[in-house]
């Protein structure tokens, strides 16, 4: 089933370059299967390797998974949280959130929740 994942167009300008990096935040909610998904695609030839902090966030109180990844230039890192148990015992079966904070202005993201019926649920990181 299609998910209607709007955002405004991305349009190439040399000023962009200027941002130091970029934060992202959104919400995991952790149902059937909960996937997150980083890209770094630049739409100028100066891209770089991004090194990011992703942060996983409990609902109920201030406490944190920190994660630290490199995403290469033009490439995407996918999160599925059925696959981390660490991140998965520590949400308790709750939702939770999930920041991004990176060197590169150049990330973006989308969540996904698959449902066992074949549903999906989806949005981009603010």
């Amino acid at each position: 089933m299609p998910s209607n994942i709007c955002f405004n167009a991305q349009m190439p300008e040399k000023n962009f370059l200027q941002k130091k990096g970029t934060f992202k935040w959104g919400l995991i909610q952790n149902k059937s299967d909960s996937l997150v998904t980083i890209s770094n695609i630049g739409f100028l030839k100066k891209n770089k390797v991004a090194n990011i902090t992703i942060k996983f966030w409990k609902q109920d109180n201030e406490k944190f998974i920190e994660k630290k990844i490199s995403i290469k230039q033009n490439a995407s890192f996918w999160f599925q949280l059925k696959k981390n148990k660490k991140i998965k015992d520590f949400l308790a079966n709750k939702p939770g959130w999930i920041t991004i904070q990176s060197d590169n202005p150049h990330i973006n993201g989308w969540y996904f929740e698959m449902m066992k019926n074949k549903s999906v649920g989806a949005d981009h990181l603010f």
